[in-house]
């Protein structure tokens, strides 16, 4: 049931199966080692699936984005930090100051 290997109820254990007879232990070893690999293989291409699924969430964000250039003398507004933040204001006080 867990890691793809089939559980055998205790009934089972004490009759000859056909699975039990069959059963070669140095068999089974070598396609455990040769899983432990794919193991490997999986999670090298699931980090590339991952990284590709990335750059193209980061290419479709970027492609909508508006850039700007500012000069020194442009009118923006400005973020305030919860230190600036005038607290007489309360709960609802702006969080942008400007333009400056």
């Amino acid at each position: 049931m867990t890691y793809a290997i089939d559980a055998m109820i205790p009934v089972k254990v004490g009759e000859p199966s056909c699975r039990r007879i069959m059963f070669d232990e140095e068999q089974n070893v070598k396609v455990l080692i040769k899983e432990i690999y794919l193991v490997e293989e999986f999670k090298n291409e699931a980090r590339i699936l991952e990284e590709t699924c990335k750059r193209r969430v980061t290419w479709k964000y970027n492609s909508k984005l508006k850039r700007t250039n500012f000069i020194a003398s442009d009118l923006v507004w400005r973020m305030r930090g919860q230190a600036q933040k005038d607290h007489s204001e309360g709960k609802l006080a702006p969080n942008w100051e400007g333009p400056i």
